[in-house]
């Protein structure tokens, strides 16, 4: 298996026996005896090729190393000859933390659109429901804009304020919404909302719109 993968390197890189040999500080006849499985390099000479060409010893090993493997091989390498170690750790660090922050903030703004929702729900007893049902559509206007992708408490409410609910859907829920929901659920955002509600709710559209439908009765739930 080393043999092999070995002069599997050897040609993907376009080096001759000999010239892997020079590079390894050994000769022509020894890579040759190396790649044949007589005998198998000693563990120095591995360690001088994963430090040389970026390979790790799942190469040898597996047979195979997958493109991140090899690239974070080859960034090492290249870090330790520029002596930019720190740097290299440092935005390696980063990526991390940003990974990590971002699938947190995911995690949690999915438990936050659902107290949202129930909140709104919960408001002002059975108006909470038809609150809902214009926060719904108003997030169905607003899902097709770019206003959405960088929304805050104000936009939030300015945009509100000039959403006008269409004649269809009051038609649809039996004429049961009126311009009070709207008013109703501006107060309630006035009151309870802050920008990272505000942009917690745009964040996953279909994840919020799904959130809120859960939240209304059988009937409003088929008609949204």
């Amino acid at each position: 298996m080393i043999g092999e993968q070995l002069k599997k390197l050897r040609k993907d890189f376009n080096l001759t026996q000999a010239q892997l040999g020079k590079e390894l500080g050994v000769g022509q006849r020894t890579v040759s005896a190396w790649e044949a499985g007589v005998n198998e390099p000693p563990a120095s000479v591995l360690i001088t090729i994963f430090k040389t060409w970026g390979v790790t010893p799942t190469y040898f090993l597996l047979g195979k190393q997958d493109e991140l493997e090899y690239l974070l091989g080859r960034v090492r390498i290249i870090a330790e000859e520029e002596h930019k170690e720190k740097e290299l750790v440092k935005i390696l660090e980063s990526f991390i933390q940003k990974y990590h922050f971002e699938q947190l903030n995911s995690i949690v703004r999915s438990f936050k659109i659902g107290d949202l929702a129930k909140q709104i729900s919960e408001a002002w007893s059975g108006k909470g429901e038809r609150m809902l049902i214009v926060l719904y559509y108003f997030i169905e206007h607003l899902e097709s804009q770019e206003a959405h992708q960088k929304i805050d408490k104000k936009l939030f409410i300015d945009i509100l304020k000039k959403f006008k609910i269409p004649k269809k859907i009051q038609v649809k829920h039996l004429f049961t919404l009126s311009s009070k929901d709207k008013k109703n659920l501006i107060e309630w955002a006035e009151n309870n909302l802050d920008d990272l509600d505000a942009a917690t709710l745009f964040a996953d559209i279909p994840k919020t719109k799904n959130f809120i439908q859960k939240e209304v009765n059988f009937l409003n739930r088929h008609l949204l």
